[in-house]
């Protein structure tokens, strides 16, 4: 299970993306090349966003 809040929860947040919404949208869709997307910011441990990135996948199919 995973939680998408807007910032304002109790806490640390595990991942956070951060841009442009178009930019944030293609980055979660994986639609960008090799170097990410232009314009956003992650920040979090390499685990948590590969486990933001399957929940992301799971969740859409």
């Amino acid at each position: 299970m995973f939680e998408v809040t807007d910032g304002a929860g109790e806490g640390t947040a595990d991942v956070t993306v951060s841009g442009p919404a178009r930019a944030v949208l293609r980055w979660l869709w994986n639609r960008e090349g090799a170097d990410g997307a232009a314009g956003v910011t992650v920040e979090g441990a390499s685990e948590a966003v590969g486990e933001l990135r399957r929940c992301v996948v799971v969740a859409t199919q």
